[in-house]
């Protein structure tokens, strides 16, 4: 056979295969997968529609939940009251919520009410099996909990058999508006799954449904595992597809079919699209076919032909015959002159040998020239690797090391000769270790050997409990001229120290801003607070001859110290605790409060105290002390629920005894620490760097604030001292108070002369000025409570225009610091220009410090911190009238001409 009828019938048996494979192609794989597309389109249709109905379940269970939890239910069934059935079992309820049953049940299943209605009709509807009077004690309609389950969930919603047609009913059981229980019975609510739902679904989901009873599929039908539930599909014509699922009702039988109607616009294009593709490939192959054997006909069996007849020619005619040039440039005529070049070119082989020789010379000189520079620049890049001062190393692609530095060796402690050639792993003991988070070194190099990219990161590996390493790792690939990785330049850096210290500067940066945060809401809550406490107090004098009422005013008042208290601390957590420091003696503050934390100590619990400092002297007040003291004990003894040891100590320490460097070191050098010491549960790595936040806490909900921490840690930075932790997870914590000492103060004779003598010989005129309106007024009866006259303002601006009018009319002025128009400090400073002896007295929601303000206006007599009592509030006031006489000699009731104040109804 020849070439020509070879090529031919090979041409036609791969025209016969190829159009076979695209027949298969198109039938069995893009129609099958129209198919399937068409298939799961079908089943998420249909599973909108089931999660339409399951909406409608929700629904209804929400609306039952609502009626069932309600007290006025729970009433209801307790005393079958009318007014509930008027005010809410009415019409209107049913239309409004578009629920078709109402029934109540009480606890032995009797129907206390229930009624049925068509709400698209408005007519009331009978069903037998609903309406009876009592339903048996076994009905699936009635509630029953379910042991180790809370109500709600014990609850029931499903699909319900009656006699005009499925319902969708929610069961849930009748509680008070709290949730809890006795079960008084069962409230059950009813929606009918019939037609007119189903439209509703129907035009909610875009689909066209149908329901019917339940039916087995047919064997034809496909079955579809849709989110857990099987849907039968079946192609009741070419033009419809019927998706079918069997929704169970409450008792988890079969209840009814629901079908989704729907066009088979995805197969039919399918097949149209397919029939185009496939008539068209199949003429473009036939064609491409028809040209290709032309094609190779001219190109190749016809050049061929006539080089093999040249060739074949006998005798003398085969040398003239060469060359066998045929003048064409394609393959065939490459072949024919590289034939006639073979023998030029043997004949200049020999000419050639000679050139060759002395051309390989010259390579060799020029090979020794680059060896030569290679070794240079090897000994140049060792001296620059020796003098880097960071740990680097070099490894191969298998992870050996082939060389490394002088700091990477000091850091292993090895030998040059015993490092290199090694295995990362036999030198490195994290080299292959789980990191807490980040990735291992080992992870980084396969990352880098697969991407071939360099890899900087860092990553934290446990080292120990209550302990973490932090390393910096970074590995840089060397590549050859085709991409491929040489060698990897790699550094691991033990960075745990600067981890620590961004952390720590990270920490104290949350501390501050929620510390501004709590300083701000204290001083708004202050005014509030304030405005309580003196309505409290003006009521529990107005109720003198009352005792049912003044009780539960005093336990009022009470509940209102212990709100200005939680704002002491929130106050002292914000280092805006307005505490005047003193200098004292640590011991006898220490000593009598531990007396008290002995005495609260369970019994398992034993607590002793050390006293060893010979200068316990700090500036301070007490009851910041006693603050830190009673936090930190307290979180010892909650730590040692099984019992354990307190120790408490106080001793001198010098500043660079710390175990450890301060990110703000401080200027004294002499502290005193006090140390508290229990061995309880200890604390994680994690618990340990959040101790100090704001509302952190670690005990159960309704055990703590989680202010705790956070104000013990304000109020020690406040006093320019810091505070150590020591704790490991089953051994114990450690938390030392570093304050710094001072001198002992020189002994004086204290005088009380600050204090006022006696009262007032007459009503004081007292101007009260204060934007918050309900505060100034109740600050204004308490003053006229306790004999004064008081004049209210509720600006500065008002206030000064009423003074320069009579300016020796009033005796004091009470004026809040903080006001939108003029603040308390430039009225002050106004009054001081026009009478000096006028006494004023601050009053602000937020502890600032005011000293330098005072120094320069003599006239602010004292500083009131918010909220205040009425008995603080006289004390001040005398105090400060006493000391100004310009007014002593006035008579009572003098009143000066051009001026005579109102005042304001309380």
């Amino acid at each position: 056979m020849t070439v020509a009828r070879k090529m031919l019938l090979l041409l036609m048996v791969v025209f016969v295969l190829l159009s076979a494979s695209l027949f298969g192609f198109h039938r069995y794989i893009i129609l099958e997968g129209f198919s399937g597309l068409e298939f799961s389109e079908a089943a998420n249709d249909l599973d909108r529609a089931v999660l339409a109905i399951e909406a409608q379940m929700d629904r209804l269970a929400l609306t039952c939940w609502d009626w069932a939890a309600w007290d006025h239910t729970y009433e209801f069934i307790q005393n079958k009251n009318a007014l509930y059935i008027e005010s809410n079992l009415v019409p209107a309820s049913f239309f409004d919520n578009r629920i078709n049953l109402f029934n109540l049940y009480d606890e032995q299943g009797n129907l206390v009410w229930g009624q049925i209605w068509d709400i698209e009709d408005e007519v009331q509807l009978t069903l037998p099996e609903l309406s009876a009077d009592r339903l048996h004690s076994d009905h699936p309609l009635l509630y029953r909990a379910k042991p180790g389950l809370s109500y709600r969930d014990s609850a029931r919603t499903g699909i319900y058999p009656t006699s005009k047609g499925p319902m969708i009913v929610a069961v849930f059981p009748i509680l008070d508006s709290n949730n809890v229980g006795p079960v008084k019975g069962t409230f059950l609510m009813g929606v009918f799954l019939d037609d007119k739902l189903l439209g509703r679904i129907a035009a909610q989901t875009r689909l066209t449904l149908s329901m019917e009873a339940p039916r087995a599929p047919n064997p034809d039908d496909s079955v579809v595992l849709h989110n857990n539930r099987p849907l039968y599909l079946a192609r009741s014509s070419s033009e419809t597809l019927v998706a079918s699922v069997v929704l169970p009702g409450m008792i988890g039988k079969p209840i009814l079919t629901l079908n989704a109607h729907i066009p088979r616009n995805i197969f039919r294009q399918g097949l149209r699209m397919a029939s185009l593709s496939l008539t068209a490939t199949v003429i473009i192959c036939a064609l491409y076919f028809l040209l290709l054997h032309q094609m190779v006909r001219r190109t190749v069996l016809l050049p061929v032909r006539s080089l093999t007849e040249k060739l074949n020619r006998p005798g003398k005619d085969q040398s003239a015959a060469l060359p066998l040039t045929l003048g064409s440039t394609d393959e065939i005529g490459a072949l024919s002159n590289a034939f006639d070049s073979l023998v030029e070119k043997l004949r200049q082989s020999a000419l050639h040998l000679e050139d060759a020789n002395q051309a390989l010379k010259a390579d060799i000189t020029e090979r020794e020239k680059v060896e030569q520079a290679l070794k240079k620049s090897e000994e140049y890049f060792r001296n620059i690797l020796s003098s880097i001062q960071e740990e680097i190393f070099l490894i191969d692609a298998n992870g050996i090391i082939t060389d490394l530095n002088s700091p990477f060796l000091e850091k292993c402690g090895l030998e040059r000769q015993h490092a290199v050639g090694r295995h990362c792993a036999e030198v490195l003991e994290c080299w292959e270790k789980e990191p807490v988070q980040g990735i291992s070194p080992v992870a980084a190099f396969r990352a880098v050997l697969k991407t071939r990219q360099a890899h900087t990161g860092r990553c934290e590996m446990g080292n120990g409990p209550g302990s973490a390493l932090w390393l910096d790792i970074l590995f840089s690939p060397v590549t050859d001229d085709v991409g491929q990785i040489k060698s990897i330049i790699a550094a691991v850096r033990d960075v745990t120290r600067e981890v620590e210290l961004a952390q720590r500067g990270f920490a104290m940066q949350k501390l501050e801003a929620v510390g501004t945060l709590a300083g701000g809401v204290a001083h708004d809550f202050n005014n509030i607070l304030m405005s309580i406490m003196l309505n409290i107090e003006y009521g529990i004098k107005k109720s003198a001859d009352s005792p049912s009422l003044r009780q539960p005013l005093e336990k009022a008042l009470e509940s209102s110290q212990r709100a200005k208290d939680l704002i002491g601390q929130l106050l002292a957590f914000s280092r805006s605790g307005g505490h005047t420091p003193e200098i004292f003696s640590l011991s006898p503050v220490v000593k009598e409060t531990f007396r008290l934390i002995r005495a609260s100590c369970p019994k398992n619990i034993t607590a002793d105290v050390a006293i060893n400092a010979e200068n316990d002297t700090v500036q301070a007040t007490p009851s910041q002390i006693q603050q830190i003291l009673l936090n930190l004990s307290t979180n010892a003894i909650q730590a040692m629920p099984n019992g354990g040891k307190l120790r408490v100590s106080l001793e001198n320490a010098k500043l660079e005894d710390a175990d450890e460097s301060l990110d703000h070191p401080p200027d004294q050098t002499d502290f005193v620490v006090l140390s508290i010491k229990d061995t309880g549960c200890g604390m994680s790595n994690h618990v340990m760097e959040r101790i100090y936040e704001p509302f952190f806490t670690t005990r159960k909900i309704g055990e703590g604030t989680g202010l705790g921490l956070s104000v013990v840690h304000g109020i020690v930075m406040d006093l320019g001292g810091f505070l150590r932790v020591q704790s490991r997870i089953g051994s114990g914590t450690i938390f030392d108070v570093w304050l710094p000492s001072s001198q002992p103060p020189a002994q004086n004779e204290s005088s009380d002369s600050n204090e006022p003598k006696g009262s007032s010989p007459r009503p004081l005129n007292v101007l009260v000025v204060d934007d918050e309106a309900a505060l100034a007024n109740i600050l204004g009866a308490t003053l006229d409570n306790l004999g004064h006259r008081s004049f209210i303002e509720f600006s500065a601006t008002s206030a000064l225009e009423k003074i320069k009018k009579d300016p020796f009319y009033f005796d004091a002025i009470v004026v809040d610091i903080r006001m939108p128009d003029m603040n308390g400090l430039e009225l002050a400073g106004i009054l001081n220009g026009i009478r000096p002896d006028l006494p004023v007295i601050l009053c602000s929601g937020f502890a600032e410090n005011l000293q330098e303000q005072m120094a320069k206006l003599p006239n602010i007599k004292s500083v009131l911190r918010k909220p205040v009592t009425a008995e603080e509030i006289s004390r001040e006031i005398l105090k400060a009238t006493q000391k100004a006489s310009s007014r002593a000699s006035m008579p009572a009731n003098t009143v000066h001409s051009g001026f005579q104040p109102g005042k304001p109804a309380i």
